[in-house]
């Protein structure tokens, strides 16, 4: 028999309409483990959350709760036509991300490929990378 799945739309408003009892319920819970959750947002109006505006941080992502949107912060805008693009860099800016449940990995993939063949390629920590790497790792 197959099973029959609520459309998410539908379970988010049932959510939103126990959303005091599901945030107690999940205080309850995590301070059994001794987790001492703080506050919740929601970018829901009217809903008696913690709401803020503007960006929150949730799990090392950027929340834009107006926007309902999810970006990382990078150090590419630092970059300058004159940066010497090395595998130092590279690794440097790549390993800044947190990502610990892995939303950003068709991100990040890329770079970390880069840095894979950097090494295969015995490049020196600190020697500018070939145009074509580059590029790569520009995109």
């Amino acid at each position: 028999m197959r099973e029959v799945r609520p459309v998410p739309g539908q379970a988010l408003r049932k959510l939103h309409g126990h959303l005091g009892r599901f945030i107690e319920h999940a205080k309850l819970i995590m301070l059994n483990g001794c987790f001492n959750l703080r506050g919740f947002e929601s970018n829901v109006a009217g809903k008696n959350v913690d709401r803020s505006s503007g960006d929150t941080s949730v799990l090392g992502v950027i929340w834009n709760l107006e926007t309902d949107t999810l970006k990382c912060c990078t150090d590419m805008d630092t970059l300058t036509c004159e940066t010497k693009i090395t595998k130092r860099l590279i690794l440097a800016i790549v390993q800044k991300i947190f990502d610990p449940i892995g939303l950003l990995t068709p991100a990040t993939l890329l770079p970390k490929l880069l840095i894979q063949h950097l090494w295969k390629m015995k490049i020196a920590w600190d020697s500018e990378l070939a145009p074509r790497d580059v590029n790569v790792f520009l995109k």
